[in-house]
């Protein structure tokens, strides 16, 4: 779940209550007039019960919003803290910041598989190319021991004869 987003959407609306309401000067609001019931805080986010606990536990824990009981219990936004953080944009920034490190988190995965990959596939082409090139060699070598044979045919055929040759002139004489 985004709970920052929410965090700062009950910020945004408990900011703009607050600053609509025509405030006199030394008078103290009420929470029910700058507020928001529980049940307008689940119907603004959406949700149920528990998840409205772990948004506004936040929220309340930083002193951003105080808790009001009247007929109904609610919350409403403190003015220094609450009004700063949501013009600061905190939980936007928590937010931006928590995909930041999931995308960091992710390329320090992403990265070394695919330097892997790209090291694998470089080495299996310079095998390739070695293989190749050996097969090249191999051809080489058999066609120059081919041709190597052939002059030994002739060169031997040439001492037989020279041989046979010299076996009929020394018989002759």
């Amino acid at each position: 779940m985004n709970y920052n987003k929410k965090r700062h959407l009950i910020l945004k609306v408990l900011t703009k209550k607050m600053l609509e309401y025509p405030k006199k000067k030394g008078e103290t609001i009420d929470g029910w007039l700058v507020g928001l019931t529980m049940d307008e805080v689940d119907s603004l986010l959406n949700s149920d019960k528990v998840e409205r606990h772990i948004i506004l536990s936040e929220l309340i824990k930083s002193e951003e919003i105080k808790i009001f009981n009247t007929e109904k219990q609610g919350v409403f936004i403190e003015p220094r803290i609450g009004i700063a953080a949501y013009s600061d944009e905190k939980y936007i920034r928590l937010n931006n910041d928590r995909i930041k490190r999931n995308i960091k988190d992710l390329l320090q995965i992403i990265i070394p598989v695919l330097s892997l990959i790209i090291a694998v596939l470089a080495l299996s082409i310079k095998v390739n190319s070695w293989n190749s090139e050996t097969e090249k060699e191999i051809d080489s070598l058999e066609k120059r021991i081919e041709f190597q044979k052939s002059r030994l045919d002739v060169f031997e055929k040439k001492n037989e004869r020279s041989d046979n040759q010299n076996a009929k002139d020394s018989l002759n004489q």
